[in-house]
């Protein structure tokens, strides 16, 4: 085996072939990887996409815009019958496509004058339950959205209050007397340029 593209990862590290050792740990870590991806795929539900077509689309992205629309709106703007969108609706609902149907509200309207975003990283060894630690978090109105994240920081709040006084409020009640916490990062939104905004659809 003249080419080393010709020679074996399990065989490097005995032939001695770029640095020893340094071929074998290449071997067991690409080995390691492999039975790791295929476990990850085996345990892994597995559910079928379901396939959409240029009509599902153009619903989705209609509906995206106006969920009150009508069927007969509906059918003039994706050019289907109204029974025929309203059985589409149905079968995109049962597959979990369309989640739900929710009332967009001003926050300012309300008094939610203030947005922020709280980066909260913890100290593993001293939580071993994360995700349940931050279910309490979950539970309070003030946060709007929660992300695991990379990086530095293994949670993402969106939070939105009345106040910077507000916000004060919350973090000393509700974030730092979690126990385990690391760290806590705290960034307020001085402008919010667009929110909500609709997925990406490709509507045809």
């Amino acid at each position: 085996m003249s080419n080393l593209r010709d020679v074996p990862l399990f065989m490097r590290r005995s032939t001695g072939i770029l640095g020893g050792d340094g071929w074998g740990r290449v071997a067991f870590c690409t080995a390691l990887a492999q039975r790791y991806a295929t476990s990850l795929q085996q345990t892994l539900p597995k559910r079928k996409m379901l396939a959409l077509d240029r009509f599902d689309m153009k619903i989705l992205h209609a509906l995206q815009r106006d969920a009150r629309l009508t069927l007969g709106a509906l059918s003039e703007a994706v050019a289907l019958s109204a029974s025929q969108c309203s059985r589409r609706i149905a079968r995109l609902e049962q597959e979990g496509v369309i989640e739900g149907y929710a009332l967009r509200l001003n926050p300012a309207a309300l008094g939610l004058t203030v947005t922020a975003f709280i980066f909260i990283s913890v100290d593993k060894q001293r939580m071993h339950a994360p995700r349940e630690a931050v279910a309490a978090l979950l539970a309070r109105e003030e946060v709007i959205e929660c992300h695991t994240v990379t990086g530095s920081h293994d949670f993402l709040l969106k939070v939105m209050v009345e106040s910077l006084g507000a916000l004060s409020t919350f973090l000393a009640e509700a974030v730092s007397p979690m126990e385990g916490l690391h760290d806590i990062a705290s960034q307020v939104a001085m402008e919010s340029l667009k929110t909500n905004g609709p997925l990406k659809v490709e509507a045809g």
